[in-house]
């Protein structure tokens, strides 16, 4: 799907593994992970602290999604079931639009035009 001259990728394009807690927290996106409060609520399956959590998150979003190796190597050992990483959730489920941005207008545009499709 062409959005404005952008490629865009349909939700439904994106394959992962089902996982029941993954699946649970991300429900309202369809299994994506696209907004900070999904990524605050994995987070917290981990870190009961809720400052941690928070100091945690702002550390990924500001690492490129998770790719310095100190962040890729703390989120690597959050294991759901079935050998499932936080990482894992990221890589797999990370929308490649949206980048985990606070719900605005222009992502519930294009969340809406995906999911149309």
């Amino acid at each position: 799907m062409k959005f404005d001259g952008w490629e865009m990728q349909s939700i439904y394009d994106v394959k992962f593994s089902s996982n029941e807690v993954v699946d649970e927290i991300l429900k309202d996106s369809k299994g994506i992970l696209l907004w900070q409060y999904q990524l605050k609520h994995l987070i917290r399956m981990f870190i009961g602290d809720i400052e941690k959590a928070e100091k945690l998150q702002k550390l990924i979003l500001r690492s490129a999604m998770h790719t310095e190796p100190r962040i890729e190597k703390i989120i690597k050992k959050f294991m759901f079931t079935n050998n499932l990483s936080l990482y894992d959730v990221l890589n797999e489920r990370s929308s490649p639009i949206l980048r985990l941005s606070n719900p605005n207008l222009q992502g519930a545009w294009n969340l809406y035009k995906s999911i149309k499709e």
